[in-house]
């Protein structure tokens, strides 16, 4: 039994060396829409956690893992609305009730989401720093 509790802790830590940026939960409304899709335009989801370097939403859309999307999000900043823009690659996506971590941290909602996505920048997405600021 030891041993599945020691191979739990190595993967977890190597998760966590693995990530370059700090994560924040943060839930945000984003909009999106698939790179070069004349089916999908402009759909929209919901932020869970961001980074620098990514972002997990969920959303009604099942998107399939190796997606590019054109991504903006707006948040209000000391009373002004800004809105950002960026793309990125989703690198997983299912549904929600299969990721566990998901139904852990975070109480949703029906209308949050069926399904997930994890979603690399396809650069670091320096201009996120204004929403992690206090």
């Amino acid at each position: 039994m030891l041993n599945i509790y020691s191979i739990i802790i190595k993967k977890f830590f190597k998760m966590i060396e693995n990530r370059s940026h700090e994560r924040h939960n943060k839930e945000i409304e984003i909009e999106y829409s698939i790179y070069d899709s004349d089916i999908i335009d402009n759909t929209s989801g919901k932020i869970l956690n961001i980074s620098l370097g990514g972002m997990y939403i969920v959303t009604n859309l099942l998107v399939e893992k190796n997606s590019k999307l054109d991504l903006k999000l707006s948040f209000v900043k000391d009373d002004e609305l800004v809105v950002l823009k960026t793309a990125g690659n989703i690198l997983r996506s299912g549904d929600v009730s299969s990721d566990a971590e998901v139904k852990k941290k975070y109480t949703l909602l029906p209308d949050d989401g069926r399904y997930f996505a994890v979603i690399k920048f396809r650069e670091p997405f320096i201009e996120l720093s204004l929403l992690f600021e206090d």
